[in-house]
């Protein structure tokens, strides 16, 4: 209704205008009109009112009508009678189609943003600091980390796998990001080194199993200074080289008991070849949780004899208990294959799974616990 009575004083002139003006020129007249209507027989219906009355909403509509084609004008048609229309060009710099004077667009230069209806660009200018460049790049940049930024998205703007992006950086597949945070971006895949005394590019191309010649060919120089940053296209990291095993001090026999085969010295070794801690010890998490890929070594951290290896239903996966004497012992879950069985003895460092996400896990990583005397405790305290 509010709608409706700002017009009402608009619908009351029409209608006085189309309706009952005719009507009241209608009854002024109607005894000259009469005798006419009944001369012509087919006038007979306009005798009774209803009839007038219909005859006039009739041509109301058909003037209503009307009125809304005019109004539907075609709008590529409109103008285009006009004398003048073939010697105007639209805002595009293009005349019409039969026009003989066409107006080229402007030459844009090779490298000018393309830009679709969308207003997107297809290609994007180079930006400094925030933004990537598309262009060729023969060296390592640095990007500064912008809000909605993911490892992904940054990966894909400079047309690298994210693992490039994680390895450079010392990031896991879990690892957070913050605004900010600069990121150290090669120019292609593969993995930078820093030339230590005594390398060689064929020592580095082997080491990482690449060709020389696409080391040399990439970084432009065979030379190579001591502290110098080269890039190694298609290069993995190297592992971390497995500590070696340390020979068993003692020899027991299967009746000797645990407490009495290892004594410990409570001062464990770290368990794997990474130290990024994805989740710490507290009151609701009994362990750490150190992050890494699928596959990667898991390392006893103490003397020991493995009190239990094989599938936990309770969460852990595949995992292991390590008994070391003293009241110590240590659990390695989530593992994704174990390489010790229960009743073996292991020594300190001695590879005993690979890294997996079995049981109750969110990605690849090694829950790690200590317990002492039954009661699970920091590890880090432990860990020397």
């Amino acid at each position: 209704m509010l709608l409706v009575r700002p017009l009402l004083p608009i619908l009351k002139f029409l209608a006085r205008l189309t309706i009952v003006k005719p009507y009241s020129l209608l009854l002024r007249h109607q005894k000259y009109l009469t005798n006419i209507i009944k001369e012509v027989g087919p006038l007979q219906l306009l005798r009774q009112h209803q009839g007038v009355l219909y005859l006039v909403i009739a041509g109301s509509l058909l003037i209503t009508i009307n009125s809304i084609k005019i109004r539907n004008v075609v709008a590529e048609d409109f103008g285009q009678h006009n004398l003048l229309f073939p010697l105007i060009v639209d805002e595009f710099g293009n005349a019409d189609n039969n026009g003989a004077n066409n107006i080229p667009a402007p030459a844009l230069p090779e490298d000018a943003p393309i830009i679709t209806e969308s207003d997107n660009a297809i290609i994007k200018p180079h930006l400094v600091a925030t933004q990537p460049s598309l262009a060729s790049r023969d060296r390592i940049e640095y990007y500064l980390v912008q809000s909605g930024d993911t490892i992904l998205g940054i990966a894909q703007k400079f047309n690298l796998n994210v693992t490039t992006i994680l390895w450079e950086n010392n990031l896991t597949a879990r690892g957070l990001i913050r605004i900010g945070q600069k990121l150290a971006i090669l120019p292609t895949d593969g993995v930078s080194y820093k030339i230590k005394r005594g390398d060689t590019v064929a020592k580095i191309a082997q080491n990482y199993r690449v060709a020389a010649d696409k080391i040399t060919d990439f970084n432009q120089t065979t030379k190579l200074a001591l502290g110098q940053i080269i890039i190694i296209p298609g290069g993995r990291p190297l592992a971390a080289p497995a500590p070696a095993p340390k020979p068993p001090t003692q020899v027991t026999t299967p009746s000797q008991s645990t407490s009495t085969a290892v004594r410990s010295s409570g001062k464990l070794q770290w368990p794997t070849t990474r130290r990024r801690i994805t989740q710490y010890y507290t009151w609701r998490h009994t362990g750490v949780d150190i992050a890494d890929p699928v596959g990667t070594p898991i390392y006893a951290g103490e003397d020991g004899i493995v009190e239990t290896a094989g599938w936990n239903r309770g969460g852990y996966g595949y995992y292991i208990i390590i008994d070391h004497g003293n009241g110590l012992k240590t659990l390695y879950g989530h593992n994704s294959k174990l390489l010790v069985s229960a009743g073996e003895r292991v020594t300190r460092g001695q590879q005993i799974s690979n890294m997996g996400s079995t049981g109750r896990s969110t990605g690849p990583h090694l829950h790690f616990e200590v317990r002492l005397n039954g009661k699970r405790v920091n590890p880090l305290n432990y860990i020397k």
